[in-house]
Order: structure tokens, then sequence, then C-alpha cells
């Protein structure tokens, strides 16, 4: 009986110690379980904080630089796989302002050349010849602009060609109209002085007719005194 007794109490002693013993272990595996959560929490967080919130950002800035926005590129002094990502970013917004720079550029080179011809040809429309155009035309369009003053310079020739025979043609037919002007003239008065001329011999032949009528009444007188004596 005291042994039963005996291996009694040791069994409950050594329930009691393994109790014991489980609980420490329990309370040791609670333990490392809530630092296992802590470190992987914070192993989290430092990713986070390391990869996906740079990442995120270097990702905002690309939506951004491709929407045409400006947006300064973050990380790009980062030695690792996100740095050079962001450096290829920046390289990418380089690009993108070069080209925003040149299109600005190229624009502004077309405004001036069409404000130029359009005023050109505006004046060329109310008549002028001599709106040839003087800005100074961007390389890649000076030919344009030799092209059209020398067109306009061709043309005002041609123009001032035609005016000019214009004007001789004026000065031929005034001569031509002065000519014949004078020519109806001398008509006239030729044919006035053939009309006076018909009316003498009109007159000279009355008197002729007068003087021979007269030779024959005299003749007749004559023939009649003739048979008087």
């Amino acid at each position: 009986q005291e042994l039963i007794n005996l291996q009694g109490q040791r069994a409950q002693t050594n329930d009691e110690v393994g109790k014991s013993v489980a609980a420490t272990a329990f309370t040791v595996l609670a333990l490392l379980s809530l630092a296992g959560l802590a470190v992987l929490l914070v192993i989290w967080k430092l990713i986070g904080r390391t990869v996906s919130v740079p990442l995120a950002e270097v990702s905002q800035a690309t939506t951004t630089l491709a929407e045409g926005g400006q947006a300064q590129v973050p990380h790009r002094d980062r030695q690792d796989e996100l740095g050079e990502v962001a450096q290829a970013v920046e390289l990418f917004r380089l690009a993108t302002v070069q080209r925003a720079e040149i299109d600005a550029r190229t624009a502004a080179e077309q405004q001036v050349v069409t404000s130029s011809l359009s005023d050109s040809l505006t004046a060329l429309k109310a008549g002028d010849l001599t709106a040839e155009i003087h800005a100074e035309f961007p390389p890649a369009y000076v030919e344009l602009r030799t092209n059209f003053n020398e067109a306009l310079a061709s043309l005002r020739e041609l123009i001032g060609s035609v005016i000019e025979s214009a004007a001789t043609i004026r000065t031929g037919s005034g001569e031509i109209a002065q000519a014949s002007e004078d020519l109806a003239r001398r008509t006239e008065a030729n044919a006035a002085s053939l009309e006076e001329t018909s009316a003498a011999l009109t007159q000279i032949d009355q008197r002729i007719g007068a003087t021979a009528k007269a030779a024959i009444q005299t003749v007749e007188r004559a023939d009649s005194a003739i048979s008087t004596v």
C-alpha cells in the first residue's frame, strides 16, 4: 500500500511536473510564435518600406510621365534592381522632356512660318506685290521663304511687263485714234474742197452754156442781118 501510495505520489508529482513543463513549453511556444509573428511583421514592414513603397512610387512616376505630366523619379540613388528601374524611368523622363522641347520648338517654328505666309498672302490678295517675307525662318523652311519671294518677284515682273505692254498698246491706240481722226478731218476737208470744186465746175458749165447760147443767138442775128442785106 505504501508502494502504491508512493507510486501515486510519484505519478502525481510527475503529472504536476509534466503539467508545469507543458505549461512552460506552451508559454515558450506562444512566446516564440509571438516573436516569430513580430519578426514577420517587421520583415513585412521592411519589405514594404524598402521594396513595395519605392516600387509603387516609381510606378506612379512612370504612369504620370506616360500620361504627359511632370514628375521626379525617386530612388535613383539605390544600388539594387529598383535603382536600375528608377534610372531607366529617369532616362524615359529625360527623353520625354527632350521630345516635348523639340515639339514645342517645332510648333513655334511652324507658327512663325504660317503667320508670315498668311500675312504675305493676305497682302498679295489685297494687291500688294511687294509683300515679301523678311522674317527669319528656321533652316528647314528657308527654301520655302526663298521660293515664295522669288515667285513674288517673278509675278511682280510679269505684271509689270503686262502693265508696260498695256501702256504701249494704249499709247499706240491713242496714236492710231489721233491719226484716224486726222485722216477723217482731212477726208472731210477734201470732200469739202471737192464739193466746192464741183460747184465751181457747175457754175463754169452754166456760164459756158450761157455763152454758147449767146453765141448761137449772135449767129442767128448775124444770119438774119445777112439775109436782110
